[in-house]
């Protein structure tokens, strides 16, 4: 996982998927085995400046939004999609199931 801040983000976004403009969250997978047997799935890249935006307009706490945009991120790299509604309502539903697992752990 890697913070970075809205000027970088926006940099990889446009140079990997075109788009202009920063975004919340960044999924790239590797899907790889290290020379010691290690499974790498892919990293996450993470804008808290974003995250923070967005939480205070959901009315939620930051560290809440960036725990939500890791989970979304480690989905993408499981495989999991949001391109089309169906996607994002199952992607979502996992999504939250694995969120509420973790505030659970952490009353």
């Amino acid at each position: 996982m890697l913070f970075l801040d809205s000027k970088k983000i926006t940099e990889l976004n446009r140079r990997f998927f075109k788009k202009n403009k920063k975004t919340n969250v960044i999924a790239f997978p590797l899907h790889t085995r290290t020379p010691d047997g290690r499974y790498l799935i892919g990293d996450v890249v993470i804008c808290p400046e974003v995250a923070e935006k967005e939480a205070k307009s959901a009315g939620m706490r930051a560290e809440d939004r960036i725990i939500e945009l890791l989970i979304h991120g480690i989905l993408h790299l499981d495989g999991y999609s949001d391109r089309s509604s169906k996607d994002w309502s199952m992607m979502k539903k996992k999504q939250e199931q694995f969120f509420n697992e973790i505030i659970k752990e952490k009353l």
